[in-house]
């Protein structure tokens, strides 16, 4: 998969994305610690929302597992910029 692909990927399930990061309560997020909200989240989350909303989450993991740890950091810069201040972002929990 290309970047652009991926890209494509990260606006198809950048809300999913910023609030993993928003649930880690750290910016940047380093790609294992951002695997490791995305569990918690998909957990956390199963009982709450319907199948389909919890695929997305399931979904917005795997786009997050194809980028490099190299690139997790500009992720979390894209994912910020176009959901909003990291640190002021309501959370579920």
């Amino acid at each position: 998969m290309n970047e652009q692909e991926i890209m494509a990927e990260v606006e198809d399930y950048g809300r999913q994305i910023f609030e993993a990061i928003s649930y880690a309560n750290e910016f940047p997020v380093v790609k294992e610690k951002l695997l490791i909200m995305f569990d918690k989240l998909i957990e956390e989350l199963s009982e709450l929302i319907d199948e389909d909303e919890l695929n997305d989450y399931k979904k917005a993991k795997e786009v997050v597992e194809k980028i490099p740890e190299n690139e997790v950091e500009e992720l979390c810069f894209t994912v910020e910029s176009l959901y909003g201040d990291v640190e002021n972002y309501p959370s579920y929990f």
